[in-house]
């Protein structure tokens, strides 16, 4: 996987993604991405997994291992490149077995 990380997404931030919010504690609400890194990261059992870094203005990170929303992320850079900010509203979905997954689209 090829890591992302815009500029507002500064060394201090990654630092700081490890403790970063769960994406998921803002399911049903919309947030404002001003800075995003995509990248691999071992888990608690040390298996790297890719995750999902959204930065707000207000310096909060939110972090995701979701696949669905990852693959979204991807594409956030560009929008920011356009527009500065990009809105995106996370949901949470019912997957298979009852399982929840997130997603986020743009608001």
């Amino acid at each position: 996987m090829e890591e992302i990380r815009t500029e507002l997404f500064t060394a201090k931030d990654m630092f700081n993604s490890t403790t970063a919010q769960a994406l998921k504690t803002v399911a049903g609400q919309t947030i404002d991405v001003i800075a995003v890194w995509v990248t691999e990261r071992p888990d608690a059992d040390g298996v790297v997994q890719p995750v999902a870094n959204f930065k707000t203005a207000d310096g909060t990170i939110y972090g995701s291992i979701s696949q669905p929303v990852i693959r979204s992320a991807v594409a956030i850079p560009e929008l920011l490149k356009e527009s500065g900010t990009v809105a995106i509203r996370v949901e949470s979905r019912q997957g298979k077995g009852n399982r929840e997954y997130l997603v986020i689209q743009l608001a």
